[in-house]
């Protein structure tokens, strides 16, 4: 990395997963809030020393406490369209007030300017930057032709050294700070277009996979009901098949509903149902659920750690906590060939935290940053894997988690297993 990104790395920390529950645009704008803050205070440290008309001294101070201001509205109130609307407002006007009192554009005036251009392209979200960008070049015209035809409006420099010394600080300071910005901003998007073509990859591959998971339980289902139809079939035999046809069916019934909770997930179209439950009764069905499927590997057990508490209850939605130990434990049971899975909980405070546990094929260290990507299987040979999976359950178990105000979590071992945690307020 070079120093000048070293240099953005440290001011700026431009990343927006290190600003939770805000998107790109909203985090662009906090980091755009950062440099106005950062320029306030130079611009006063510079203007201290140089002999500046008072007048830009209160524009000056005007503009640095409407900038806190505006960055108290949108980061902890997350007003983040007011805070927008006035930020564009302060700093129209007061760039409007210092074209006239800087000697117009001769002065600074025409720095902040150039500087204010791709800064609202940085954090402007596209719907309105069209506005934004004709409404700046409206106002340019117009203070160009004022300074043309009504040119005694306009307030000189004491004397040309001090204009001189003024722009040229002004566009040190802008270009210190703007110029990483503006690197990270291409960076940031060389990295999403990068994932966007990995992603389009990886969901060619799956897609691949989820027609044959689809197809495997649905060739199933109609292979053993035509073999029940012929007259021979005897009453074992035909208990035998309808047993092969249900847990068929519990397979694309829940490959389905990953599908379906993917789908509602990706466009915020999912609620939690809150209801206060036994937690033990819960673990009990997802075991139930999974102990048919258990049958085809014999060489690994299915049990619950000791109950710590009987009476123990959570005030969660019931069906989405289901779902996602569900998606867990079924996940272990793929990655098992022998050994247990283990499906528990432990009270930590005010939490509960469930865990499933198997002693399965683990995950490789490289894949553990990706383990919750959509289209991941967690298995570093994905393309190639038969049955492991369309690469939604995990992903599908963050969101999940979220949507009930939970944390996941894991740790894994390759060739030793991996262990998986949903950490929920007890509510009880």
């Amino acid at each position: 990395m070079s120093k000048i990104n070293k240099i953005a790395t440290l001011l700026f920390n431009r990343d927006a997963k290190y600003i939770k529950g805000f998107g790109l645009d909203d985090t662009n704008f906090i980091f755009t809030l950062n440099l106005g803050v950062t320029v306030f205070i130079l611009s006063v440290f510079v203007n201290f020393f140089l002999d500046i008309d008072y007048k830009v001294h209160l524009i000056n101070f005007g503009f640095g406490s409407s900038i806190i201001f505006i960055y108290w509205l949108a980061y902890w109130k997350r007003k983040f369209k007011l805070a927008r609307i006035f930020l564009h407002s302060v700093s129209f006007i007061c760039i409007n007030i210092l074209w006239f009192t800087t000697e117009a554009s001769a002065g600074p005036a025409s720095v902040f300017f150039m500087a204010y251009i791709p800064l609202t392209i940085f954090f402007t979200p596209r719907n309105s930057l069209r506005a934004i960008l004709i409404l700046i070049a409206s106002n340019l015209i117009v203070l160009y032709s004022l300074e043309i035809l009504f040119p005694s409006w306009i307030e000189a420099y004491d004397n040309e050294a001090l204009r001189a010394t003024d722009v040229m600080i002004m566009t040190i300071i802008f270009l210190v700070f703007e110029i990483p910005l503006l690197i990270f901003a291409k960076e940031a998007m060389e990295k999403e277009k990068n994932e966007a073509v990995n992603s389009e990859v990886r969901k060619s591959s799956m897609i691949a996979n989820l027609s044959h998971e689809i197809r495997t339980p649905m060739n199933s289902i109609l292979g053993f009901a035509e073999l029940l139809s012929l007259p021979d079939v005897t009453k074992s035999e035909q208990e035998k098949y309808i047993n092969v046809i249900s847990q068929n069916g519990k397979i694309l019934l829940q490959l389905l509903n990953n599908i379906i909770n993917q789908s509602k997930l990706e466009t915020n179209n999912i609620e939690a149902s809150y209801s206060i439950f036994p937690l033990p009764s819960l673990l009990e069905q997802v075991r139930d659920s999974l102990a048919p499927s258990m049958k085809e590997k014999a060489n690994v057990k299915l049990q619950l750690s000791p109950i710590q508490a009987e009476s123990i209850e959570i005030r969660s939605d019931f069906t989405i906590l289901y779902q996602i130990l569900l998606n867990l434990s079924f996940n272990a049971f793929k990655f098992t060939d022998q050994g247990e899975i283990n499906i528990g909980y432990t009270i930590n405070k005010n939490h509960i935290i469930i865990s499933v546990k198997d002693t399965g094929k683990g995950i490789p260290d490289e894949l553990k940053p990706h383990i919750f990507t959509q289209f991941r299987t967690g298995q570093a040979d994905e393309q190639h894997l038969p049955m492991q999976g369309a690469g939604l359950g995990l992903a599908i178990c963050k969101g999940l988690t979220e949507v009930i105000n939970g944390k996941i979590y894991f740790d894994s071992t390759e060739g030793v297993g991996s262990n998986f945690y949903i950490k929920l307020p007890i509510n009880h």
